[in-house]
């Protein structure tokens, strides 16, 4: 699924030049070579414009997904949707988008991918029965499928523990294709340790070490803190003289930045990094 820019039929665009029948029949062709087609879709029909209007508007359609047979055969009622609308100015609509996707993506590892661990004990707990079973009958190969279906369900089910575990180690150092799942539950125990806030001592002396204790001695804490009076402001201050920037710098902090640099700062964001205030992590941009 992607922007595939590149149109199929004559009505699958508005505006503008027309297409190129060379670019129409590379595409299809190549569709047909690999037994492709494009799934059945919802909403919006055309789903990019250039934003102009009159005689200068071109509406297009360049978002599609591509599927073959065993997908259509799995997922025979599915549908794909463009339609989902944005009712937000447009200096919020990536945040918002964000937003909506991440709403989605908690409700999908909840009902699909679920806990990790207990699917990884359920897939070992399969492949044994399956294998016992096969050890039973040597000859039957419809057990013996079995249980290689059920073991590549237990490996593709360590590797997405894997995949989580050095996530949360948030370890940038091992090399992708290690997968030593002891080392990365000890990193992640360590740091939970050093993050740990085990005692602390009050303005009057008291060591706080019981868990309800400290956390109320936080909160308490920061409610007086950003609770308390007004302090006084020194006037003097605000008389400090500084020199100005020139129209050059100001010229340049005004600047929107172009797309090569905005891809730049993106591919520059640590893939194994932890997520920001957003919560999605380096590689979910570079990704996406």
């Amino acid at each position: 699924m992607g922007d595939f820019n590149c149109v199929l039929l004559g009505d699958e665009k508005k505006g503008g030049h027309e297409p190129r029948t060379s670019c129409i029949n590379e595409f299809s062709d190549w569709m047909d070579d690999n037994n492709l087609f494009e799934a059945d879709s919802l909403g919006c029909k055309l789903t990019w414009t250039n934003g102009k209007s009159g005689t200068r508007r071109i509406l297009s359609k360049l978002d599609r997904a591509i599927i073959n047979e065993s997908w259509i055969t799995k997922f025979a009622n599915r549908r794909y949707s463009w339609n989902a609308p944005v009712y937000v100015n447009h200096d919020t609509i990536f945040p918002f988008k964000l937003k909506r996707l991440k709403a989605t993506m908690k409700l999908w590892n909840k009902t699909v991918f679920g806990n990790v661990n207990t699917r990884f004990k359920q897939a070992q707990l399969k492949f044994e029965v399956a294998s016992r079973n096969s050890d039973e009958d040597p000859h039957d190969v419809a057990k013996l499928n079995v249980m290689k279906n059920a073991l590549v369900a237990v490996q593709d089910v360590r590797m997405q523990q894997h995949i989580m575990l050095k996530k949360k180690s948030r370890n940038k150092w091992l090399l992708e294709g290690s997968s030593n799942t002891s080392y990365f539950h000890s990193t992640i125990n360590i740091r939970r340790s050093a993050n740990t806030i085990s005692e602390l001592v009050s303005e009057d002396g008291l060591t706080i070490s019981d868990p309800d204790q400290i956390r109320d001695h936080v909160v308490s804490y920061y409610e007086a803190k950003f609770n308390g009076t007004d302090l006084p402001i020194d006037e003097k201050l605000f008389e400090y003289d500084h020199a100005s920037i020139s129209v050059e710098e100001n010229q340049m902090l005004d600047a929107i930045p172009s797309l090569e640099e905005i891809k730049t700062a993106f591919f520059n964001l640590g893939a194994d990094s932890a997520p920001g205030p957003d919560g999605f992590s380096g590689c979910f941009y570079r990704h996406c």
